[in-house]
């Protein structure tokens, strides 16, 4: 019984090793992670954490931590899987992901694993349950999501294999997998075996939430309008937009992240600062754009954050600021400000000038011009009686 059971291992391990040996392209094919050759044992297994994020923006300064466990028996359906030893298979002291705000994105982490044999029985296969802890609400809030969609606790899995000494000596990281009674090989999922998450990937609202939209990327429009019977069509209005960290958590910081910023076609909208436009636009920074009457400027920026847009005003210009879309906004012409949470938001500034009527100057001092008239008048009609009497009194 025992030779037969050993030879059915020898047979997993040598379906490892066919895998490993018949090129990359089978891996990727099946998108787990392999780890040892089958005879030599290993002391270390490692596991992948990857962020990424959507397009327009770089990765914010985060971390995610994780946890290891056997999976219990009677959650194990695959035939020759046994329950993992505890202690046998080990996370590092405060087991973290951390990703520094504006990395390269995808960014990877590489947690070990540390192998203890000592506890191991010889020839067996064990299987444990990795876990990403679910993530805070200031990630989930900020768009930072797993491939569940919702930042709720995410598993991977790990089969190790021993050897007739104790020693493992083959290890696979996988999403999901079974194994049929009488296979030699498990079937693995074609999911990537790595934790994937995605800042700015739009997700769902939990229940009970009374949010209304769904979180990750959103778009803050600048508009410039114009009224009055006397606005410069070619006048460059100058404007300074400013996008900062709405969350106070040292844990997931936006500042650096970089957002883009699009132009109308018009030609009416353009960066307005010294020099060149810069390589990237980053939250917390200031900035100056300059834009015409009928053109926009639009901002693709991380959700849960905020903006203030000021006008340097120009003579002779009244300016209304108005927005929709914002959350507690504030309208102190010529500022506007307010958060970015749920929803793409427009902020309008509308400059107005009119010109005086040409009648103007005239009514303004027809008063004194009568009163002068009159008085001529007067003078006049005195001069005239004072002649016709005789006198010589003016």
């Amino acid at each position: 019984m025992k030779n037969k059971f050993v030879r059915k291992l020898c047979s997993l391990v040598m379906a490892g090793l066919m895998v490993m040996g018949t090129a990359s392209a089978v891996m990727a094919d099946t998108a787990a992670s392999f780890s040892g050759d089958g005879t030599t044992a290993i002391s270390t297994i490692p596991f992948d954490v990857t962020l990424t994020a959507a397009t327009g923006l770089s990765l914010p300064g985060t971390s995610f931590s994780y946890t290891i466990a056997p999976v219990a028996q009677d959650d194990i359906s695959d035939e020759g899987v046994t329950e993992g030893v505890e202690g046998a298979v080990a996370l590092p002291e405060n087991p973290t992901a951390a990703f520094t705000a504006g990395d390269t994105r995808p960014a990877t982490v590489q947690i070990p694993l540390t192998v203890d044999n000592n506890n191991l029985e010889a020839n067996k296969v064990y299987r444990y349950a990795i876990t990403q802890a679910k993530m805070s609400d200031a990630q989930v809030d900020s768009g930072i999501l797993n491939e569940a969609g919702t930042g709720a606790a995410d598993v991977r899995y790990l089969d190790i294999y021993t050897n007739g000494s104790k020693n493992v000596v083959y290890a696979v990281l996988f999403k999901s997998g079974t194994r049929s009674p009488g296979d030699t090989e498990i079937e693995y999922s074609s999911k990537d075996a790595s934790f994937d998450n995605t800042f700015g990937k739009a997700g769902t609202v939990t229940e009970g939430d009374d949010r209304t939209d769904t979180k990750g990327v959103k778009t803050v429009t600048l508009s410039k309008t114009g009224t009055g019977n006397n606005v410069s069509a070619d006048t460059e209005f100058p404007f300074t937009v400013t996008f900062s960290d709405l969350d106070t958590n040292d844990a997931l910081t936006m500042t650096g992240v970089v957002y883009t910023v699009a132009y109308g076609a018009d030609g009416k909208a353009a960066y307005g600062g010294d020099g060149d436009a810069p390589a990237a636009y980053k939250i917390g920074s200031i900035y100056n754009y300059k834009i015409k009457v009928g053109g926009t400027i639009t901002f693709t920026v991380p959700n849960n954050v905020s903006v203030s847009v000021d006008e340097t005003t120009e003579e002779g210009y009244t300016i209304t600021a108005t927005t929709e879309g914002l959350i507690d906004s504030t309208t102190v012409s010529p500022n506007a400000s307010g958060k970015v949470y749920d929803a793409n938001a427009v902020i309008t500034f509308n400059n107005h000038r009119g010109v005086a009527s040409p009648t103007g100057i005239v009514l303004r001092y027809a008063p004194y011009f009568l009163i002068a008239g009159l008085a001529a008048a007067l003078l006049l009609f005195f001069r005239r009686r004072n002649v016709d009497s005789g006198s010589d009194m003016i």
